[in-house]
C-alpha cells in the first residue's frame, strides 16, 4: 500500500517538474485523478477495537454515573455500583455494547438491569433514580411531667393515620399526635428520614 501511495506522489511530482501537460499522460488524466488515487491507497484511521473477556468486541468509552433519589430530591452517592458483576466507579473505560448493572444504597430499593453503551465518541452517562423504602414506625410518647409512657389515641403523618409498626414512606409532611386529656402535638413540618431500621417518634405531651 505504501509503495502505491509513493508511486502516485512521484508521478505527480514528475509531471509538475517536467512542465508537461497532465493530459499527455495516458494513464493519469488530471490532477484530480492523482489526488483520488492517493486517497484510495491511503488507509483510513479506524477506531480502536478491543475484545472483552467473553470475546465480545467493541470500542472503549468512559462510563459515568448519575444517580438521583425520589426523596430527598437531588443526586445520591450509592454505597456500591457493579457493572457486569464487578465493582465499578465513574470514569472507568468500558467496551461499547450491552452491560448489566447493580446499584445499592441503604434505605433504597436496589436497582438492577441492563444498558447499552453506543459506539460514538465521548463519555457515556448512565442515569438512574433510586426509590426509598418505607420505614416501620414506632412510638415513644411520654408524659412531660411524670415521664410515664402514653399510648396515643390517634397519630397522623400527613393524611395517613399510623399505628406502631405501620410502614410509612419517607417524606416531609405534617405530624399530629392526639390523646384524651392531653394537649395535642401538632407539627406542620415533620421529616421522616430515609433508613433501613424502624423509626421511633419521640415526643412529650
Amino acid at each position: 500500500m505504501k509503495m502505491m501511495k509513493w508511486t502516485a506522489v512521484w508521478l505527480l511530482g514528475m509531471v509538475l517538474l517536467s512542465g508537461c501537460n497532465l493530459e499527455s499522460w495516458c494513464w493519469i488524466r488530471d490532477r484530480a485523478e492523482v489526488e483520488r488515487l492517493i486517497v484510495e491507497v491511503t488507509p483510513a484511521k479506524q477506531p480502536l477495537v478491543l475484545k472483552n473477556k467473553s470475546g465480545t468486541t467493541g470500542q472503549l468509552r468512559s462510563l459515568l454515573f448519575q444517580v438521583t433519589a425520589d426523596y430527598p430530591d437531588g443526586e445520591l452517592i450509592p454505597d456500591r455500583i457493579a457493572v457486569d458483576n464487578e465493582t465499578a466507579k465513574g470514569g472507568e473505560s468500558r467496551l461499547t455494547g450491552r452491560h448489566s448493572y447493580l446499584i445499592e444504597k441503604a434505605g433504597y430499593f436496589p436497582l438492577r438491569g441492563e444498558f447499552d453503551i453506543p459506539g460514538c465518541a465521548g463519555p457515556f452517562t448512565l442515569v438512574r433514580q433510586m426509590i426509598c423504602k418505607p420505614r416501620r414506625i414506632k412510638f415513644n410518647i411520654t408524659d412531660s411531667e411524670t415521664g410515664e409512657k402514653i399510648f396515643p389515641d390517634k397519630v397522623l403523618i400527613g393524611a395517613q393515620e399510623v399505628k406502631e409498626n405501620t410502614e410509612v414512606k419517607p417524606a416531609t409532611s405534617a405530624l399530629e399526635i392526639h390523646k384524651a386529656a392531653y394537649q395535642s402535638v401538632v407539627e406542620s413540618v415533620f421529616d421522616l428520614p430515609v433508613g433501613e431500621e424502624p423509626y421511633t417518634i419521640v415526643r412529650k405531651m
